[in-house]
């Protein structure tokens, strides 16, 4: 399977994308690499993804991609997703708009193990 991925994120870049690249290769995936929200587009575009694993990007944007791309399963991910928010809080808050925008959220504070296991990119 083919898998994209996009940071947004210019303080961690090249950690998160090598990070995510070298957990979706363990799972024998081929993996390609967006360097802006540009080049995203392109990628998807120009090559059936089956996956997009994104760092958290403007809602719009991932709700664009949806629409326009309906094949692709978008992954989001973000430091900011937690297990078990407050209630009424901003993380609870946020947990939801990532539900509802993703086809699937990760949580960062999970081992490699379970990132893997959390990933499962099957269709």
């Amino acid at each position: 399977m083919k898998c994209l991925i996009y940071e947004n994120s210019n303080e961690h870049k090249s950690l998160l994308r090598n990070y995510w690249k070298d957990v979706i290769e363990l799972q024998g995936h081929e993996v390609s690499i967006a360097e802006n929200f540009h080049d995203a587009f392109g990628k998807l575009s120009d090559e059936k993804m089956d996956f997009a694993v994104i760092h958290h990007s403007d809602f719009e944007i991932i709700e664009a991609f949806k629409s326009i791309f309906s094949d692709t399963k978008f992954i989001g991910y973000s430091s900011a997703v937690m297990r078990n928010p407050l209630p009424r809080s901003f993380g609870e808050k946020f947990n939801k708009k990532m539900l509802e925008n993703y086809d699937r959220i990760v949580y960062v504070d999970e081992g490699v193990d379970d990132v893997i296991e959390g990933l499962e990119l099957k269709l």
